[in-house]
């Protein structure tokens, strides 16, 4: 279970740096002001890991 987490953890790494340019141009688009760095990274990650866990577990 502990190997799952790392590699989870290591999945939502990658999708979070990958989406800071995402963010930035959709700030841009809406005529937003904002920073990357007010976002609650270790929140987005308990709420992805949520995510996999509800898909992947239900029947």
């Amino acid at each position: 279970m502990v190997e799952d987490r790392i590699y989870m953890d290591d999945v939502f790494d990658k999708v979070i740096e990958n989406s800071k340019e995402g963010f930035n141009k959709f700030l841009k688009e809406c005529k937003s002001s904002g920073s990357i760095r007010d976002v609650l990274f270790d929140e987005v990650k308990v709420n992805l890991r949520h995510m996999h866990n509800v898909i992947f577990n239900s029947n």
